[in-house]
């Protein structure tokens, strides 16, 4: 039970960075770098992150570090289930709890936080 309230709360916080806050983005922090790099680009199943990402050296700041917190989520959410039970979503646990287990992260997740410098 305990695993599907995390397995739902971490969903819930993934479609919303990576789904309705990517629409968010395009009208603020991503908006200039969206309309260049992936005009054409339909919007689900994190093609418009996966596009951003391939512009990564091409991005503001501001958008490259929106893209970077988006694709951690991606890439360490399996693991945050497995190892990290307990952990409530938004309270920054999951980051801390990932930091204590690095010995057993995937290589995704463990990829993805060494990029973030993390």
């Amino acid at each position: 039970m305990k695993r599907r309230m995390i397995a739902v709360g971490l969903g819930i916080a993934l479609s919303a960075l990576c789904g309705a806050s990517l629409s968010l983005a395009k009208e603020q922090i991503c908006r200039a770098e969206m309309d260049k790099f992936c005009n054409g680009v339909a919007a689900g199943e994190g093609r418009i992150l996966k596009c951003l990402q391939e512009h990564h050296a091409d991005l503001s700041a501001e958008c490259r570090a929106y893209v970077n917190t988006a694709a951690q989520y991606v890439a360490c959410l399996d693991d945050v289930m497995q190892l990290c039970p307990g952990t409530q979503p938004g309270s920054g646990g999951a980051m801390k709890c990932l930091r204590v287990h690095q010995g057993d992260l995937s290589a995704g997740c463990k990829e993805a936080l060494h990029k973030a410098g993390r």
